[in-house]
């Protein structure tokens, strides 16, 4: 019998108390260029499971907050963007498998409720420069899957979006029902309702 495994990861929004009059945007705008989140993976890089906190803005937060701050995100899983507004609120996302991924979906969350935002941190994994056309790194526990998906009977395949969700089926008469199964599975994990977030559909990814 075809089987599945399938996760999503989700997203907070919340308020983020921050001493400032305006918003620098120069770096945002840098950081928010285009991305295809359509192209075809022809290569999974892997990192280890170590992250690193990247800071992208210099905004005097207090300490209380900075605290929760450091608490609910600082230490979660790559990859994952901290957007913050002038008034307070923010979004986040975390355990996303994309840099820009993270960033658009934490932009998106946090421009639900305020009319300007910024990228205040990033989780990357250590040592991370970024990827080239074609290339991918999956968060950790996508990452072990695709590396180690096991003795399953064919035949397997595995879909994944930018935004964090995935599919990995096995079982199934041909290479081309299995892809249709994880496209399929992935799909209904996708995260679909943030009204000015870029589509990220999903993927198939090349089993090795």
């Amino acid at each position: 019998m075809p089987m599945n495994l399938t996760l999503a990861l989700g997203l907070v929004a919340g308020m983020l108390g921050v001493t400032t009059d305006s918003l620098p945007e120069t770096e945002t705008q840098r950081l928010m260029q285009s991305v295809d989140f359509r192209g075809t993976v022809s290569r999974v890089l892997y990192f280890g499971p170590e992250t690193e906190l990247i800071s992208r803005s210099q905004l005097d937060v207090p300490d209380s907050t900075l605290a929760d701050f450091q608490e609910v995100f600082a230490s979660a899983p790559y990859f994952g963007a901290f957007a913050i507004s002038k008034s307070g609120g923010y979004g986040y996302s975390v355990g996303v498998n994309s840099a820009e991924a993270a960033r658009a979906i934490a932009m998106a969350e946090c421009l639900n409720a305020n009319s300007s935002c910024l990228i205040f941190a990033e989780l990357h994994p250590v040592g991370y420069q970024g990827v080239g056309p074609g290339e991918i790194v999956l968060t950790t526990e996508v990452a072990d899957l695709f590396f180690n998906p096991g003795k399953r009977p064919p035949y397997i395949a595995m879909a994944f979006s930018h935004d964090g969700a995935y599919s990995l089926n096995w079982g199934y008469e041909s290479p081309a029902a299995a892809q249709a199964a994880a496209l399929a599975d992935c799909e209904t994990y996708r995260i679909n309702h943030l009204a000015n977030l870029e589509d990220m559909p999903c993927l198939v990814l090349p089993l090795r």
